[in-house]
């Protein structure tokens, strides 16, 4: 800034007609303290706006590591639920695997019964069948027994229809062939024998 001269009020004031010999000044006075504190505060103005800088720069690295831990932490979260389900079907597939495994043994126990079941009742009809062949033998010969005989096969009928029904509900669809054969081969006998005793009717009569 150029040298201020009022001319309105003082106009000689700092007014030289002569020639400037640069420099024209004598003295010089340097405040080294001042100096000083002005360069300090220069150098604190510099690192504060480096503090500044480090801690923008950090709070932006803390709110970008902050979204990346949320993140990391959500993805693990995650990874523990889909573990801990796949755990729990793992676990429910076990059981299930041993539940079959106790219902298939007694499905076994079960079929194995009904097959001694069934090779028990096929004897007792073989049996059977040799008694009635030898009742059928003797009423050839024997006449006179023929009405009580008639009468113990009907009981007998009855009470094997009764029992066939019983063990019918009890082994299921696979008894029913045997039963159906059982009933027939009865009602074919008795036919055989209601017609033997027609024919000894009809010669005793003659």
């Amino acid at each position: 800034m150029g040298l201020f001269m009022n001319l309105d009020k003082n106009p000689k004031i700092f007014k030289n007609d002569d020639e400037l010999i640069e420099p024209n000044q004598d003295i010089y006075r340097q405040d080294d303290i001042a100096e000083m504190m002005i360069a300090q505060q220069r150098a604190n103005d510099r690192l504060y706006k480096s503090l500044q800088e480090i801690e923008n720069t950090y709070k932006k690295q803390s709110s970008i590591q902050a979204r990346r831990i949320a993140n990391i932490r959500y993805h693990i979260e995650e990874l523990y639920d889909n573990q801990q389900r796949r755990y729990d079907d793992d676990e429910q597939a076990v059981k299930s695997m041993a539940q079959l495994h106790e219902e298939n043994k007694l499905l076994s126990e079960k079929i194995e019964q009904q097959f001694n079941l069934q090779k028990e009742m096929s004897e007792k009809l073989s049996n059977h069948e040799a008694f009635q062949t030898e009742v059928i033998e003797r009423l050839e010969n024997q006449e006179a027994l023929a009405e009580k005989i008639l009468r113990k096969i009907d009981h007998f009928r009855s009470i094997l229809y009764e029992r066939t029904n019983f063990l019918s509900e009890k082994i299921g669809k696979g008894y029913e062939a045997t039963s159906a054969y059982m009933t027939k081969f009865i009602n074919v006998n008795a036919s055989s024998k209601g017609d033997e005793q027609t024919k000894e009717r009809a010669k005793s009569i003659e």
